[in-house]
């Protein structure tokens, strides 16, 4: 189950960023003020093969940071017959773990 890392730096006034993490993933979200989320990073792979699902609030969902449209589609053929042979894990880590607003402004 995803995690919150707590003291996480904040480098942008007026956005917050947290970090949940597990063995499989690590999901970077910036929120502002009020909560609502501008950005996220979901990040998956071992060391030699990172690799991130990015959503921007003014450029949608593009993969390992290229723009959309850029490099290879965001969801490949050979993704629905993966997610039929194994049962996503990130929406039940996520469901319980990323929910809840944070008041953590580290």
């Amino acid at each position: 189950m995803l995690k919150e890392i707590e003291g996480v730096r904040q480098d942008e006034p007026g956005r917050a960023r947290r970090w949940f993490h597990d063995d499989d993933f690590d999901l970077f979200v910036w929120q502002s003020p009020t909560g609502e989320v501008l950005m996220f990073q979901l990040c998956y792979g071992g060391a030699s093969s990172d690799r991130a699902l990015v959503w921007r609030e003014d450029l949608g969902f593009f993969h390992d940071g290229e723009p959309p449209g850029a490099g290879e589609p965001l969801l490949p053929m050979r993704s629905a017959a993966a997610s039929r042979a194994r049962p996503p894990r990130f929406p039940q880590r996520c469901a319980t773990s990323c929910s809840g607003r944070s008041t953590n402004t580290r």
